[in-house]
């Protein structure tokens, strides 16, 4: 299940803001500095792809996000403009 907040620094599930904090929702990806508005979603070979628009910072693009989920479902790789970023999976509320 991709619908979860995930964080590459375990201290920042609880932590506000949590800068390496991400929420995945059915239509939304929320960064710290940003958030991505789902447009369409499709399987790929190792998980699935997601074209956004990602606004940040007064700018809005469209982008293709890559999401898999290894065995397990506690991590979360996370592939934007070709860099990799693993994540965690919080289990506890921001404070």
């Amino acid at each position: 299940e991709f619908r979860a907040v995930w964080a590459a620094n375990p201290s920042d599930c609880v932590r506000a803001p949590g800068e390496t904090r991400i929420a995945v929702t059915a239509d939304s990806i929320k960064f710290y500095e940003g958030n991505a508005k789902v447009v369409s979603v499709e399987p790929a070979p190792d998980g699935l792809e997601f074209t956004v628009d990602h606004t940040a910072e007064g700018t809005t693009t469209t982008e293709t996000h890559k999401l898999f989920l290894p065995v397990g479902g506690k991590k979360l790789s996370y592939t934007r403009d070709g860099t990799r970023s693993l994540y965690i999976k919080c289990e506890t509320a921001p404070s």
